[in-house]
C-alpha cells in the first residue's frame, strides 16, 4: 500500500474554509511565534511567513489550527539552503532508517523529510506515493519545534491534528491516526526534517524503546545530512 495524501493536501488547500486564526503553544514549551510576520534575516533578507498560497492574505483560512515555527526558523532556512538537496533524495542513503523504523514500530508508513519554507520533502519513504506535502499540513511542522520526540497516539483526539484532511480521509484518502516523529538536528541545532512513522491505526500507548530508536535514527540522519552540506561550519558539534 503506498498513501497518496499529497493529493488530498493539495486538492484540500485549493478551497480553504475561512476561520479565526488559532493561536499555539509549542508541545516541548514556549510560544510558536505567529504567521503574520516578515523580519530581516541574518543574511539581510526579507522572511516573509506569509509566502504560502494559504497564507497569502495573513489570514489562516484553513479549520485546523495553524501549525508554529521554530525560534530560529530564520537561521534554520539559511542552513537548509546549504544542504545538497538534490543528493539527499537520489541517493538511497536514507532508505535504511526508513525500513528499520517501519519494521520496528510495525507502521505501514515511514520517512525521513526536510521542512522547508513552504513545504515537507521527503527524501526517503515507504508507504508515501508522493514526496511533498504542504507544511501547512504536515505533522512534523509541530516535531521540529521541540527537542524531544513527537508522538500522537490518536490523532483524532488531539486538537492540532483532528481536522487535518490527512486525519479527516478526505477524498476518500486514509485516515492517518498515528504518528510519531523525531526531529533531525544540525550540527549547530537547527531543526533540518524528522524521521517518522504513521499509521491508520491509533495506539493506547507509547514504547519507549521504540521511541528511543526513532531518537537514534534522527541522530544518524544528521549525519548524513551534515555530510552533505556545501559549506559546514568547522566549529559547530553534532547535538
Amino acid at each position: 500500500m503506498r498513501v497518496c495524501v499529497s493529493c488530498v493536501a493539495f486538492h484540500s488547500l485549493e478551497s480553504p474554509t475561512s476561520t479565526a486564526s488559532t493561536a499555539l503553544t509549542r508541545p516541548g514549551g514556549g510560544s510558536a511565534h505567529s504567521s503574520n510576520s516578515s523580519r530581516k534575516t541574518s543574511n539581510g533578507s526579507n522572511f516573509d511567513r506569509n509566502r504560502s498560497s494559504t497564507l497569502s492574505s495573513g489570514m489562516w483560512l484553513n479549520p485546523w489550527p495553524e501549525p508554529p515555527y521554530p525560534e530560529d526558523e530564520e537561521e534554520r532556512l539559511i542552513v537548509l539552503r546549504e544542504l545538497n538537496i538534490q543528493d539527499l533524495g537520489s541517493s538511497g542513503k536514507f532508505n535504511m532508517y526508513c525500513e528499520v523504523a517501519a519494521k520496528t514500530m510495525k507502521c505501514p508508513i515511514s520517512y525521513v523529510s526536510i521542512i522547508e519554507d513552504e513545504e515537507q520533502l521527503l527524501v526517503a519513504n515507504i508507504g508515501m506515493a508522493h514526496t511533498t506535502l504542504p507544511r501547512e499540513l504536515s505533522f512534523c511542522a509541530h516535531t521540529i519545534c521541540q527537542p524531544s520526540v513527537l508522538v500522537v497516539l490518536d490523532t483524532k483526539n488531539d486538537e492540532r491534528f483532528r481536522e487535518n484532511p490527512m486525519v479527516k480521509g478526505d477524498k476518500g484518502a486514509v485516515k492517518i491516526r498515528y504518528y510519531a516523529g523525531a526531529t533531525i538536528f544540525s550540527r549547530n541545532g537547527h531543526a533540518l526534517g524528522t524521521v517518522a512513522v504513521l499509521d491508520t491505526k491509533p495506539r493506547r500507548e507509547a514504547d519507549q524503546e521504540h521511541i528511543g530508536m526513532l531518537q537514534h535514527l534522527s541522530f544518524l540522519a544528521s549525519e548524513k545530512m551534515t555530510q552533505s552540506t556545501i559549506h559546514e561550519d568547522s566549529d559547530s558539534e553534532f547535538l
